[in-house]
């Protein structure tokens, strides 16, 4: 399989309760957790990631408004499961694989990408 036919898709459409901030906007030695996972997505030979938001999604876009990536907006965030943010980013893009990877998951290396 060709490997640029690979689309990341980041979970990013929770709220961050427990954490107390949206976990796309999270910081982590000065970048944010999506920052970290657009520049690891980013040395990736895979297309430009989609990106599924809800809360807080115009201020996560706004934050992150110099990214390569494709915006999803999961509307009903609220009241839905991760697996329904997986399934709006499924359906935003055709693929020959994905690679699903939550936000909150910002220390995944390349090297780990690439062991996938």
């Amino acid at each position: 399989m060709d490997s640029t036919s690979i689309r990341p898709i980041v979970l990013a459409a929770g709220r961050g309760a427990r954490m107390g901030i949206t976990k796309a906007l999270a910081k982590l030695e000065e970048q944010s957790f999506l920052e970290r996972i657009a520049a690891t997505c980013s040395q990736l030979p895979t297309a430009r990631p989609v990106v599924v938001v809800g809360a807080e999604a115009s201020r996560v876009v706004e934050a992150h408004a110099g990214l390569e990536v494709r915006w999803v907006h999961n509307p009903d965030w609220a009241s839905t499961h991760m697996i329904d943010s997986l399934r709006l980013g499924l359906a935003s893009v055709e693929a020959a694989a994905y690679l699903v990877w939550p936000v909150d998951c910002p220390l995944v290396t390349l090297q780990a990408v690439h062991e996938i």
